[in-house]
């Protein structure tokens, strides 16, 4: 690479970093950004409904709750297996066996957290809840551009990264969830969550894996159990 094409990378990458830098002051939420990009998955019964809002953890998420819960509590619920329905999921860059290992996990972990604090059953009735769980879309980014890729090295290190594909990858992990009447299917919750994993590290380990989605699951994971109370008696 000669010198003028060294100068002409680095304008560049400082170009991108400041445009980078210009657009983290007006950042839209995950969830609005995603939803924005990507058709629906069709998994849940209505997209129109779904408000933007904020979750028990801060973040923001895409919501529905019919005004019928208010009015209707349960006695019990029905915990459906966890669906994996990509939309857009990478699997030419996601292995068959590390997609049914976060599918396994995901579903280990809510029917144990879901049946140590509520009671669990098999029957539809008026008076039990059917909770269903899909996992949308597995995306993997390259790292966006760091500021200290600002420098002349730096960014020429970056776009090297970029172009030879050892950029690191960001994950991205999208849940949509909804609650129905076991007996009439009759919806009464939807949600579509938007997650950051654990960043692929490309040097070192570039194949995605379940670990790099575990600390969000079990996140998801505890909010679910937690957030279940409200539908109960």
């Amino acid at each position: 690479m000669t010198p003028k094409s060294i100068i002409h990378l680095s304008k560049i990458s400082l170009s991108l970093a400041g445009l980078l830098l210009l657009s983290a002051c007006q950042s839209t939420p995950m969830v609005k950004t995603y939803t924005g990009e990507h058709q629906n998955s069709g998994f849940l019964s209505d997209y129109t409904k779904l408000k933007l809002s904020e979750g028990k953890d801060g973040e923001q998420v895409l919501r529905w709750v019919s005004p019928k819960l208010a009015q209707k509590k349960f006695k019990k619920l029905i915990l459906d297996s966890v669906v994996l329905q990509p939309s857009s999921i990478q699997n030419e860059e996601i292995s068959k066996e590390s997609l049914q290992d976060i599918q396994n996990y995901f579903d280990l972990k809510l029917k144990q957290a879901l049946s140590s604090n509520y009671e669990l059953t098999n029957t539809p009735s008026n008076e039990t809840a059917q909770i269903k769980f899909a996992i949308t879309d597995i995306l993997l980014e390259s790292e966006g551009m760091k500021v200290t890729e600002i420098l002349p090295y730096g960014a020429v290190i970056g776009l090297i990264r970029t172009a030879t594909g050892t950029r690191n990858q960001e994950v991205t992990v999208v849940l949509e969830m909804e609650i129905l009447n076991s007996k009439t299917h009759e919806p009464v919750v939807s949600l579509l969550r938007v997650g950051e994993g654990e960043n692929v590290r490309m040097l070192w380990g570039p194949e995605f894996r379940l670990q790099h989605a575990k600390a969000l699951l079990d996140d998801w994971v505890t909010l679910a159990s937690n957030n279940f109370q409200q539908l109960l008696d």
